[in-house]
This record gives C-alpha cells, sequence and structure tokens, in this order.
C-alpha cells in the first residue's frame, strides 16, 4: 500500500481507431480493468480511459475527440501504466507524459519502487 493516493492512467490498446474487432476490443478493456484491479489493490487511483469503449457504443465520438479526453485525463495522473501492445494512441498519450515530465511504468511493480524513490526524495 502506498501512503497517498497516487493517480494512474492505464495506457494501452483499445481499439487502433476503431479497426479492431469487438471481440478484440472487449478483451482490451477486461485487461485494462485487470490491471486497474491490481492497481486499486495495491492503493492507488487507477484512470482507465479503456471505459470510454461504452460510451462510444452509446453515443460516438470522433477518434480525435477520445484522444484529446483520454490525454486529458492522463495529463492530471502522477504516472501512466503502459500496458504492452501497439497502440497508436497509447503511443501518443506516453509522448504527452513525457512532455509532461510523467513517469511511465511497464509494471506495477516498478510502479511501487517508483513511489518508493519519489516518496524517500521528498522525505530528503
Amino acid at each position: 500500500m502506498v501512503d497517498r493516493p497516487y493517480h494512474v492512467f492505464v495506457a494501452g490498446p483499445l481499439g487502433n481507431g476503431d479497426t479492431a474487432s469487438l471481440a478484440d476490443r472487449n478483451r482490451n478493456v477486461v485487461r485494462a480493468l485487470k490491471a486497474a484491479d491490481s492497481l486499486l489493490e495495491h492503493g492507488f487511483v487507477p484512470v482507465v480511459p479503456h471505459l470510454s469503449e461504452f460510451w462510444h457504443r452509446v453515443s460516438p465520438k470522433s477518434y480525435d475527440t477520445w484522444l484529446w479526453l483520454s490525454t486529458y485525463q492522463m495529463s492530471r495522473c502522477d504516472f501512466v501504466l503502459r500496458l504492452s501492445g501497439m497502440s497508436k494512441g497509447a503511443d501518443h498519450e506516453i509522448a504527452v507524459a513525457h512532455t509532461l515530465d510523467i513517469p511511465v511504468v511497464d509494471s506495477i511493480g516498478e510502479l511501487i519502487e517508483e513511489v518508493a524513490l519519489n516518496e524517500a526524495r521528498e522525505l530528503s
């Protein structure tokens, strides 16, 4: 468990700009939600842009609108967890994270190490 509620943005494949099948999109949402569950279990506040998939099914928006929204949500987070897999949108989010100096990690273990380092720096 962490001392304060760090917000962690989950970046990863969803639908490659609407080219993925519905089954692939569903698998990607489930994968992101499993990562979010693990983050929550470790005391983090997960931000899961993949949930926009369901909003999109009710009220479709352009790819650029979803990318704008997810990038804004990510900009308010402390860390980004990058799930593996090809994703134009996640690659864009990571590039923006780097410009905003938001640390990007590839695993929850790496995230926990980064948090420990950050908290140690804050105590110094």
